[in-house]
């Protein structure tokens, strides 16, 4: 399990690699939050510190529930710790079943903002999914255009994700 703000690098080949971090922590059955960013880099040639985090301020690519477990293996380079940028804090919604008879719950995917809304309200919010760790890793290099794209994973696209944009709001 890595730490939020872990910075990883997905190989896209042996030389070219994308980067992604941890967005939020795992929270009971639900695995860790992955963004996956823009961008194919040189593995060798990776920015450190100050030019890293300029990249990190991208909105991410892929944004989805996937586990870390290519990193534990060492299949994905750990880069260490970075704050995440301010501005990629906002976090798409998602929706669940209610406890409260009649109602359904929307909260963000970072799992801090949570209200009860009436479904028909909900009905454009996606369902919060889950996706493997190498499933991730294959949609990160398709996007950034080393892979064939599925229609069907259309989901994990930051910018097709219904967002909040406030920090008391969702």
């Amino acid at each position: 399990m890595a730490e939020v703000g872990t910075v990883f690098v997905i190989p896209a080949d042996e030389q070219h690699g994308i980067l992604g971090q941890v967005m939020a922590p795992p929270l009971g059955p639900n695995p860790d939050l992955l963004a996956a960013f823009r961008g194919v880099h040189p593995i060798q040639s990776l920015p450190r510190d100050d030019c890293l985090l300029q990249l990190l301020e991208l909105s991410p690519l892929i944004l989805a529930n996937s586990s870390s477990v290519l990193m534990e293996n060492g299949r994905w380079k750990d880069l260490g710790v970075f704050p995440i940028a301010k501005r990629n804090r906002v976090y798409p919604k998602f929706k669940l079943p209610s406890i409260i008879p009649f109602l359904m719950s929307v909260e963000s995917y970072d799992r801090s903002k949570s209200r009860p809304t009436l479904p028909f309200f909900a009905r454009a919010i996606p369902r919060r999914f889950t996706i493997s760790a190498k499933l991730f890793e294959l949609l990160a290099i398709a996007t950034n255009g080393r892979g064939t794209w599925d229609k069907q994973f259309d989901k994990v696209l930051f910018d097709t994700m219904p967002v909040h944009h406030s920090a008391s709001s969702v």
